[in-house]
């Protein structure tokens, strides 16, 4: 358990387990009896890990997802770099502008697979735009320029994907007005899974 999450960490950081090792002073016999023997290190070797790269300890261990925040400034750094605009990257990414420019102001979360997209098409890698230590103590001096990078437990299909990305547009009277509005729909038979057929649904609707 431990290996595989060690190892997903330095795949995402595109470093090897070695370097990480030679960095925190870590042997490579240690390492590799980690993976062989599934063995987790002890208190002093996890925190140092976790200090490495940004996460809980606790994450280390499988007992909590990941806790990631992106840095918004850190996107808007790069799009200038590449010469980019909200309208070129929207377009790359297939999202709209407006969230192009949520995302740089931090003011909504972003899916770690959209942040995989944006890092590619900026020349960089997901760590690349993770929000430091400085980062999230900034976060209350400078106004909200980071947030949550969400790790989906499964793949969303696109029409859920899109449902979530205009949820997370909304002010909090649209999202609560949504909210209501889905309540209402799932309450009704003709909409809710295992309801009246979708051919019945349309001519009722009619």
């Amino acid at each position: 358990m431990f290996y595989d999450i060690f190892h997903k960490l330095c795949k995402d950081y595109r470093i090897t387990p070695a370097k990480v090792g030679r960095d925190l002073g870590i042997n490579q016999s240690t390492i590799s009896m980690w993976k062989s023997q599934g063995a987790t290190p002890n208190a002093k070797t996890v925190t140092a890990i976790a200090d490495y790269f940004r996460v809980k300890p606790d994450y280390l261990l499988g007992n909590e997802r990941e806790n990631l925040f992106y840095d918004g400034k850190k996107i808007s750094i790069a799009m200038v770099d590449f010469s980019m605009n909200n309208k070129s990257l929207a377009e790359n990414l297939g999202i709209s502008e407006r969230e192009v420019a949520q995302y740089r102001c931090g003011k909504i979360p972003m899916y770690y697979e959209t942040l995989k997209q944006l890092a590619s098409i900026l020349g960089g890698t997901p760590p690349d735009f993770y929000a430091s230590p400085e980062d999230l103590k900034r976060k209350s001096l400078d106004g909200p320029m980071v947030n949550y990078v969400i790790i989906e437990s499964h793949k969303l299909s696109d029409e859920a994907t899109k449902l979530v990305r205009n949820f997370e547009a909304l002010n909090d009277t649209g999202r609560r007005k949504a909210q209501e509005y889905i309540t209402d729909l799932t309450e009704q038979a003709k909409y809710s899974k295992g309801g009246e057929s979708d051919g019945n649904n349309e001519k009722e609707d009619a």
